[in-house]
């Protein structure tokens, strides 16, 4: 399967998240500390690839053998944690499906790959992100305040846009961090 570039956010301040509170058409997910991670599944087995188009080798024992029960020609995108306490990064964190069994999700909203991706993880054992649609300030309190990054929210009729060249960043998904954190880079 060719490598397709992850769908990158666009930077939101927190305070301006507290005006998609009341936006039905919005939901907000958990920015977990990780690395971006899609999770390549071909015919022959497990490809994990970084956002910036480099293979991962280490041996993630428990993501590699999670993921490999995955579907052929399925592609997730997600992140692998940082269990800083036991320096550790072996715990996989999925959000979204590019791919299923061969089929490009890329152009269904995200509605429709949502109830994808908890159909074919319905029996994977790794976490995936819960989405909320009310209380999405509540949700970035929270998850700062648990020592996450903040929260990602995207648009439910949002297109996953993938640019083979440039990942570009998309205005249906933004990344709302900590004032300290949103402008120096991303992991």
């Amino acid at each position: 399967m060719k490598y397709l570039y992850p769908n990158l956010p666009n930077w939101l301040d927190p305070e301006s998240a507290r005006g998609f509170d009341k936006k039905t058409d919005w939901i907000a997910e958990r920015k977990k500390n990780g690395w971006r991670c899609l999770a390549i599944r071909t015919e022959t087995g497990l490809e994990l690839w970084t956002r910036r188009h480099t293979i991962i080798h280490d041996p993630l024992p428990m993501t590699r053998s999670a993921l490999g029960e995955l579907p052929p020609l399925t592609v997730i995108d997600g992140e692998l944690i940082d269990k800083r306490s036991k320096d550790i990064k072996d715990h996989y964190y999925a959000f979204d499906i590019l791919f299923a069994a061969g089929k490009q999700l890329t152009g269904m909203s995200w509605t429709l790959r949502r109830k994808i991706l908890e159909e074919v993880m319905k029996y994977i054992p790794v976490e995936i992100s819960e989405p909320i649609i009310p209380g999405k300030y509540l949700l970035y309190e929270t998850a700062i305040a648990d020592g996450d990054e903040g929260i990602v929210m995207k648009c439910i009729n949002s297109k996953y846009l993938v640019d083979y060249g440039s990942c570009p960043k998309n205005p249906y998904w933004m990344k709302c961090k900590k004032a300290e954190d949103s402008f120096g880079g991303s992991k």
